[in-house]
């Protein structure tokens, strides 16, 4: 029994010491690995949720694509969808915006992956909650291979009413930018894809 004791107590030193250092976070192809290291930027503040619309696209298929060495494609249209923000005038909604699906991004005749991007907008503007770069895109492939993967992103975004219980827009899409300098361009896929839009007031 001792030295079953005495193996225990040098287990667990072990795990106490060795397996609590810092690990370096291992990087695999095509990915980016960052330590999460940034500052909490805000807070949404506390809403009530008086709605959730869900979509799912199941045509797939949707395509866009440029043609010439650094290039960003047309934004090929995902789902657009007029959402009441059942409040009166000059009052305001919070629209919390998911999106996930099956998308693919390459060159046209670079085997590689390219920049593969989501496009987020909210009546014609880009989300004012933030997550997006000024032109409304978030990135969900840099290079690495090129296959058919799975993404999922959200963004939030606040609308005031102009007029009592008004419809506002949330138009999202799938786009590329050919970072690898293909003289083809590049192309990006979006298969099935699935939109969540949460609407909230204060």
């Amino acid at each position: 029994m001792k030295h079953m004791y005495r193996i225990v107590l040098l287990m667990a030193a072990a795990a106490s010491s060795g397996f609590a250092q810092d690990r370096p976070v291992q990087d695999f192809p095509g990915t980016v690995a960052h330590p999460s290291v940034a500052p909490l930027l805000g807070v949404t503040p506390k809403e009530t949720l008086k709605a959730t619309y869900e979509d799912s696209i199941h045509n797939g298929g949707i395509f866009t694509f440029c043609s010439t060495a650094g290039c960003l494609a047309p934004t090929a249209t995902i789902d657009s969808l007029n959402l009441e923000c059942p409040v009166v005038a000059g009052k305001t909604c919070t629209y919390d915006i998911q999106l996930s699906g099956q998308v693919q991004s390459g060159g046209e005749s670079i085997v590689n992956g390219e920049e593969g991007l989501y496009r987020f907008f909210v009546d014609g503007f880009i989300p004012n909650g933030g997550g997006t770069d000024p032109n409304g895109f978030y990135a969900w492939q840099l290079f690495g291979p090129s296959f058919q993967f799975t993404a999922s992103y959200g963004v939030h975004s606040t609308v005031t009413n102009t007029t009592a219980n008004q419809t506002h827009n949330v138009t999202v899409g799938v786009a590329c930018l050919d970072v690898l300098q293909d003289p083809r361009g590049c192309f990006a896929n979006a298969g099935f894809q699935n939109v969540v839009v949460k609407v909230l007031t204060p």
